[in-house]
């Protein structure tokens, strides 16, 4: 999967725009960071329009040769699939964002030389001047309640509009590390 998704050209550009997002967290307002949230769901959604484009002329070129019950279980099959493909690409979000979150971690521990997102150290280096090790670890852990979450099928948005206001009020001081979590609701 790492391969594929460095093979991939979209999913590079999505990691950049997810790092591009997340530097900018620190200015924005709860209304940008929602459109941001909005925005990243989309690019989650996008390699599933090339799969679902895949199924559907699978289906129909051997619709004239299916009966019903067997189009309706490869139906199902590729509903699976889409769903599966949806949360691989959730979890290559907040794992981008982890990533982040640690280097940002480590940075403010004075460990400089463990970032392994070298390519956007700036955005780290200014996070980190900004926070400590342990606000980034707090928000390493509203990553991981994400991703709870979405594993009990919270839509995607709630779960990326309430982790990255989360996120953003843990770094850069509008919440406690320790202040309870925000709720996560369908």
């Amino acid at each position: 999967r790492a391969v594929e998704f460095l093979k991939s050209n979209e999913r590079l550009e999505f990691r950049a725009r997810v790092l591009e997002v997340l530097a900018c967290l620190r200015r924005a307002d709860d209304w940008d960071v929602i459109g941001f949230a909005a925005d990243l769901v989309v690019r989650v959604k996008l390699p599933l329009d090339t799969v679902r484009a895949e199924q559907e002329a699978e289906l129909a070129e051997n619709a004239d040769f299916l009966a019903k019950s067997a189009i309706r279980q490869i139906e199902a099959r590729n509903k699976r699939q889409l769903t599966a493909k949806t949360a691989e690409s959730l979890r290559q979000l907040t794992g981008i964002t982890r990533s982040w979150l640690r280097d940002i971690m480590v940075q403010a521990a004075g460990a400089s030389d463990q970032v392994v997102n070298a390519d956007v150290r700036p955005s780290i280096e200014e996070a980190a001047a900004r926070t400590d090790a342990a606000r980034a670890a707090a928000a390493i852990a509203a990553v991981r309640r994400c991703d709870v979450a979405i594993s009990y099928n919270v839509s995607p948005e709630t779960c990326i509009d309430a982790m990255l206001l989360e996120v953003r009020d843990i770094l850069y001081g509008r919440a406690l590390p320790n202040a309870a979590p925000r709720a996560y609701t369908r």
